[in-house]
């Protein structure tokens, strides 16, 4: 094998062997959701408000999961400690919808009280967009 081969498959597998090494530290440093907070919000019309609610706040590090509720103004955000919950509320009325927390859990606790098993993405409501625009808040 000629010598500039040599170099160049060694540089190929020091970074494989690089991306493989942060790639499992990234894993076993992030943590799970252990914490549910519930925001109440206002303004939520449609599937298009609940979308623009859960692409703001999986922005947001730490975020695992939200649930929109569009009739009750309820977001459920599963969430790690690293989230807290005046920010999130806070990322979701910048998107345009006001919110408050309205509680903040243990997701054990939360199963126990809500009967529910874990974090999900479901969503209610199914607009095709554009029944609402929600650049500012009302």
């Amino acid at each position: 094998m000629r010598p500039g081969r040599t170099a160049k498959i060694f540089r190929l597998l020091t970074m494989a062997a690089l991306g493989l090494v942060l790639g499992a530290g990234a894993a076993l440093s992030s943590t799970s959701p252990d914490t549910v907070t519930v925001l109440k919000s206002t303004g939520l019309s449609c599937g298009g408000c609940a979308s623009r609610i859960t692409n703001a706040l999986e922005t947001v590090p730490g975020v695992a999961s939200v649930k929109v509720d569009i009739e009750s103004g309820l977001v459920t955000v599963w969430h790690d400690d690293t989230a807290a919950p005046q920010k999130l509320a806070a990322t979701v009325s910048e998107a345009g919808y006001q919110s408050i927390v309205q509680e903040t859990m243990s997701a054990d606790n939360y199963r126990t009280e809500a009967d529910k098993s874990g974090p999900g993405a479901a969503r209610s409501g199914g607009c095709g967009g554009g029944c609402c625009d929600r650049t500012k808040i009302r």
